[in-house]
């Protein structure tokens, strides 16, 4: 990857949706925040909020190029070099109340920035201070929109888990009098090295060849009614399902059916009660023999009988039992369902514990 600025950064800027939709479904542009920082040490009490970046072409092959956002300094020193706002990332866990954010006027200079890193599970969210100011939040936990008051626009990581590799690059432009925020949806190749755009084929399985389209959003667009019943509908469909498939998947393991208890403020774990229906059957799940990274192979057709594979000339002791691999094996497919529901019950942990302990409590800004 050269390090020299690239001028397409200026048509990147005139028109952020026309320079990363792809017109014919086979040429596709991305923008990436992956390495905007890497390989500089950040100054005492951190990068400044603004500052100048530039694209640096980082990957091309074929019809696909990839453009790397990458911070330049606090001046410009090229023109091919641009200033934006910096949102940057602090790192954090599920259990963490304490997002990166930034205040921003809500009216700037016409196609001005902001960029923040990629994400990769994190939501972006863009909430109403005052009368003049948004507060624009980084946080690392998943779809933690739902924990904010006066969201205008967010990106949660429902918006783009389209797949275990999903990831998104969100940036925002003042346009026409006001703010809106894109989101490019992407997936790492090569090992983790370039980000790509996604096709529908990869995640639908499906005839056609059209790119996901890019998500832009305007003030005032986030439902926080919709978003919350959408939300609790999920969870219990995932709860009924998460149960379901365990008793398919491991037949011979009892699948038990606790009843959540009482929310015990404080405690962000699964341990709490509120969450003891879930989390028993993923203790279940956890323990069952074998372990999910392992592959294991098994020729079994549907309605066979496992017993028929067992050996009968003593070669069952080269494995504890067959029973035991097709354990493994189909202990697989529970792996997306358990880590929904434990992405659900995080944020469920979260809710209740704004309701009891109000919203300084979930996002603490100090």
């Amino acid at each position: 990857m050269t390090n020299s600025p690239d001028p397409a950064i200026h048509e990147f800027v005139r028109d952020p949706a026309k320079f990363l939709t792809s017109i014919d479904g086979k040429k596709s542009t991305v923008v990436s925040t992956f390495h905007t920082f890497d390989g500089q040490r950040p100054p005492a009490g951190g990068f400044p909020k603004q500052g100048y970046f530039k694209f640096v072409l980082y990957h091309s092959e074929g019809s696909q190029r990839t453009f790397e956002i990458v911070y330049h300094g606090p001046t410009a020193g090229t023109p091919n070099t641009i200033q934006a706002y910096n949102l940057h990332y602090t790192g954090g866990a599920q259990t963490s109340n304490r997002p990166a954010f930034i205040d921003i006027p809500k009216k700037v200079p016409e196609n001005t920035l902001l960029f923040t890193g990629t994400l990769s599970g994190c939501s972006v969210i863009v909430t109403n201070l005052n009368r003049d100011t948004y507060r624009v939040f980084h946080d690392s936990r998943v779809n933690s929109s739902l924990l904010y008051d006066n969201v205008e626009m967010a990106i949660d990581y429902t918006s783009y888990c389209f797949s275990s590799r999903g990831t998104a690059c969100v940036f925002m432009q003042y346009r026409k009098g006001h703010w809106n925020m894109f989101a490019q949806l992407q997936v790492m190749k090569g090992g983790g090295m370039a980000p790509m755009v996604q096709r529908h084929t990869e995640m639908y399985q499906s005839p056609g060849q059209a790119y996901f389209p890019l998500i832009v959003m305007e003030p005032g667009s986030y439902n926080a009614a919709e978003a919350r019943a959408k939300f609790d509908d999920r969870r219990r469909t995932n709860r009924e399902e998460l149960r379901r498939m365990a008793a398919q998947f491991l037949p011979k393991t009892p699948i038990p059916n606790e009843s959540d208890g009482d929310f015990v403020p404080d405690d962000i774990s699964f341990r709490n009660p509120a969450v003891k229906h879930s989390q028993a059957i993923r203790n279940v799940i956890n323990a069952a023999p074998g372990g999910t990274g392992e592959k294991v192979r098994l020729d079994r057709r549907p309605g066979d009988d496992i017993e028929q594979f067992i050996p009968a000339t003593g070669e069952g002791a080269l494995v504890e039992s067959l029973l035991q691999w097709q354990t493994v094996n189909l202990k697989l497919p529970l792996v997306p369902i358990v880590e929904e529901s434990q992405d659900l019950d995080w944020v469920y942990l979260w809710l209740k514990q704004k309701e009891r302990r109000g919203f300084g409590a979930v996002v603490d800004i100090r």
